[in-house]
């Protein structure tokens, strides 16, 4: 039968049992069963712990089996032992349960006598807490173990084993319940001697005292790995620490998703009194921490007065007076004053101070923030808690421009986008910019912003069919109070050119019998950069003259007779645009073959040599005609290609005779030499 006092103690640990399973839980891994080690010089502690109360019930009864493997060199596991765990009968968690209160809550959550078994006529309330009853026996009993090492071997879910240094073991643990009972999973860890396992410092303890209360608080991230629970300390004089949590503390589970553990101590409510803080933590193993550095924190008197403004005026260069009342044997609890202000009463109210005022200050000028402004005097106690005074409003006059903006630059894409930037203005009450344009610097500017724009950074397409080279680009700055700037120095943004030269125009051309001749008007446009005279045959197109002056007029000697020409002039501007001129077309006027032939008697060889030439003209083949003492001349030889001498061994000595050549040419001409006359 439980006693009362042992139920009181159960009940302590209520708020506390979920945060330690959900703890355990993460450590598994998604197993049933988890296996964790704590390592000195010479020792391996090892704790394990199945993850419900099922797995529990069925170790308690059929005991955990821990298999320990060494690894030799070659990193082969062998099996070095297997023991069996199990818990302390209950005669035995009798005897120790009569002096030891942990082993009692152990006891009662074993085999206390309010465990009920839910079966088929149990209704679903009954079994509901039924189940909350299991949860909290298990929960409790792991609680304990974990702050008690010794306990936890005896609950037969931890044991000590002395380790070799420089050996490797692993470590296994497993429910000896058969499978048709209850299905677990192995556990398993890695142990050597240079695993000394060491609790981190617990670090940034902040403690901050609140009208009698004194609210700790410390980092979760770094802790939540490593212990269980905390114990908290107190001292009056930074010499002698009181633990003041009856038990271990355990954060609540609602607290897993905070960034800070927090504890708070109830404290004398008397003015300066001073109070430290430390704290302790504790991990699976029983193991303490160090302790964490002292946080301090100083009593004072509660402040009961808010401020109240009294007067609100204008300063002038848009600049607002607050004067404002606060009581004088209240002040000493402040650590200052700061001004608050907003453009609209119930939001967005912004500090206008870097620092807070002394504690005794009554009266600051702040800039205002537009032609609105809702001001509010806070005060800060030295927790840094916010005592505030009902928003007072105003209106400031300001007749003061802001500074002309400056550091404008700009310039246009191939989209007739323009992109404008310039330094953004530093006066506090800026409400925008307006940005104007013109595309003649002497004549009025258009404004292309309807309304302020806020940011320093403007964008707008022009239509880029514009025969302007510029446009000419200014800003003001304008300020909540309605006042302009003066206009930004101007600046030339070129505009995108898509659109081409003025081309070019042929006047008239010629061909004669050395070559075309042609004469044109070249392109009128100012941004002209480039002209060229291109001639094209029908497959190739050839530039015959690039130039940047004022040439007019050309011949292409080049052009070969009877052949067909087409000449064009492109016209090319600085942005790389073209424009074509008319087209010409012109042939080559026949040019008439001029072929000689010489022809002479070589004796060494009683043979006739003749020869020819055909002005360089590429030569297909040629036909030779004779004639004998004054006779009619007859096709005495052909020859293919380009051969153009003939050797004639077929005549007599003394007696003349007649020759005449017929040359055709590789353009289908043919061109025939006179008649030569031998005597």
């Amino acid at each position: 039968m439980m006693s009362h006092n042992y139920k009181c103690n159960i009940i302590n640990y209520v708020f506390t049992f979920v945060f330690v399973l959900l703890s355990v839980s993460i450590k598994a891994e998604n197993k049933n069963i988890v296996i964790m080690s704590s390592v000195d010089s010479a020792n391996v502690r090892l704790r394990w712990s199945p993850i419900n109360y099922d797995l529990w019930q069925a170790a308690n009864k059929y005991g955990y089996t821990l298999e320990r493997y060494i690894f030799d060199n070659k990193k082969n596991m062998t099996l070095e032992r297997s023991d069996v765990y199990r818990p302390l009968s209950i005669s035995e968690w009798r005897i120790i349960a009569d002096t030891n209160d942990r082993a009692a809550i152990v006891s009662e959550a074993m085999f206390g006598e309010n465990f009920e078994i839910a079966n088929e006529d149990t209704s679903s309330f009954q079994m509901t807490n039924v189940a909350k009853e299991q949860d909290m026996r298990f929960s409790f009993a792991m609680l304990m173990a974990a702050q008690d090492f010794d306990l936890a071997c005896k609950m037969g879910v931890g044991t000590l084993h002395k380790i070799e240094t420089g050996k490797k073991y692993m470590y296994k643990v497993f429910i000896n319940a058969p499978d048709s009972i209850v299905k677990c999973d192995t556990g398993s860890c890695i142990v050597t001697s240079n695993d000394m396992s060491q609790l981190p410092d617990i670090l940034n303890l902040n403690a901050v005292y609140v009208n009698g209360r004194v609210e700790l608080g410390w980092p979760r991230a770094t802790n939540e790995d490593y212990y269980v629970g905390y114990h908290i300390e107190r001292s009056s004089d930074s010499v002698n620490y009181r633990r003041i949590n009856k038990s271990l503390f355990v954060p609540f589970e609602s607290m897993a998703n905070e960034q800070n553990y927090t504890f708070s101590d109830t404290v004398n409510n008397k003015t300066d009194a001073r109070y430290y803080y430390r704290i302790q933590g504790v991990n699976f193993f029983g193991e303490y921490s160090k302790y964490s550095p002292v946080a301090v924190v100083l009593t004072y008197k509660p402040i009961t007065e808010t401020p109240y403004i009294t007067e609100l005026e204008d300063a002038g260069g848009g600049n607002i007076r607050v004067t404002w009342e606060f009581p004088v044997d209240e002040q000493q609890q402040l650590s200052g004053f700061q001004i608050l202000v907003s453009d609209y009463v119930a939001d967005n109210y912004m500090p206008m101070l870097n620092d807070l005022l002394p504690s005794e200050t009554r009266q600051c000028v702040v800039p205002s923030v537009g032609p609105s402004n809702y001001v509010i005097v806070a005060a800060y106690d030295k927790s840094g808690i916010e005592y505030l005074s009902m928003p007072k409003f105003i209106q400031p006059i300001d007749s003061i421009p802001p500074k002309a903006p400056v550091g404008l630059k700009g310039s246009m894409n191939s989209e007739g986008v323009v992109s404008l930037d310039w330094t953004a203005n530093t006066e506090p009450d800026i409400a925008g910019y307006r940005v104007f344009y013109t595309t003649d610097k002497y004549m009025d500017y258009t404004n292309l912003t309807n309304r302020p724009i806020t940011e320093n950074h403007f964008e707008y397409k022009f239509p880029l069919n514009w025969l302007n080279r510029n446009i000419y680009v200014t800003v003001l700055a304008e300020d909540a109070f309605y006042n302009f700037s003066d206009f930004s120095d101007t600046i030339a943004v070129k505009v995108f050119d898509t659109i081409p030269p003025t081309p070019a125009v042929f006047r008239s051309y010629e061909s004669t019998d050395s070559a075309i001749c042609m004469e044109w008007v070249n392109s009128s446009s100012s941004d002209l950069m480039a002209t060229r005279l291109v001639r094209t045959d029908g497959a190739n197109a050839d530039t015959l003259l690039s130039f940047k002056d004022e040439h007019t007029q050309f011949c292409d000697s080049g052009a070969k007779s009877d052949k067909r020409y087409e000449y064009t002039i492109v016209s090319i501007d600085s942005a790389g645009n073209k424009s074509l001129s008319n087209t010409i077309a012109a042939t080559g006027k026949h040019k008439p073959y001029n072929v000689t032939l010489k022809v002479k008697f070589d004796a060494g060889e009683n043979a006739m040599v003749l020869s020819w030439d055909n002005d360089d003209e590429k030569q297909t083949s040629a036909y030779i005609y004779k004639a004998a003492n004054g006779g009619k001349l007859y096709l005495f030889k052909t020859i293919s290609g380009e051969e153009t001498t003939f050797v004639d061994r077929d005549v007599e000595i003394n007696r003349p005779y007649s020759y005449r050549v017929k040359v055709k040419l590789e353009n289908g001409k043919t061109a025939i030499t006179k008649t030569v006359n031998t005597q």
